[in-house]
């Protein structure tokens, strides 16, 4: 059985040019590294000096945010109505937001029959005072801010605070 103690330095070839004439460069990572990763990924960086620093002494996004996907209704056409009728909530969809403002001009409202949904969600995800919203498609996130507790579609996922005592 082999020594996993061993730290073996592990040659990255990057900006490869030429192999015949060595026209490329190097990077080294360690062993060591791959096998502490959670998920054994390659992180090859020439940057990893000053990654390591960022991501010493800070917390994971995911110790602090909790994201839920929106409610998946089954039938958007039955279920959603430009009207404010018994049972409904006003709802957004990925589209009626850019990043830090919601378009809030032209309300839709959800029927919230959880009998009815597909997936309705729990009300605890959009009844809160606040939360980020997240485009669930964008080539760069695109988020903002629900300060008026909009239920969503399934294009959006909603951020709440795990630990309320985070600044």
């Amino acid at each position: 059985m082999k020594n996993l103690a061993i730290d073996n330095q592990i040659q990255i070839l990057t900006n490869v040019k030429d192999f015949a004439s060595k026209e490329f460069e190097e990077i080294y990572i360690s062993q060591k590294d791959i096998l502490q990763n959670p998920d054994f990924a390659f992180n090859v960086s020439k940057h990893t000096i000053l990654l390591d620093k960022i991501y010493k002494n800070t917390l994971k996004l995911e110790d602090v945010i909790n994201f839920n996907q929106g409610i998946i209704t089954g039938d958007n056409k039955k279920y959603i109505t430009s009207q404010n009728v018994e049972n409904t909530k006003p709802v957004l969809t990925g589209a009626d937001f850019q990043r830090y403002l919601i378009n809030n001009h032209k309300i839709k409202y959800v029927l919230y029959d959880t009998s009815k949904l597909h997936r309705p969600r729990k009300v605890e995800i959009f009844e809160v005072p606040e939360k980020i919203l997240l485009r669930q498609t964008g080539s760069y996130p695109i988020c903002a801010l629900d300060t008026n507790s909009f239920y969503t579609l399934d294009t959006v996922h909603n951020g709440l605070l795990i630990d309320d005592d985070f600044p």
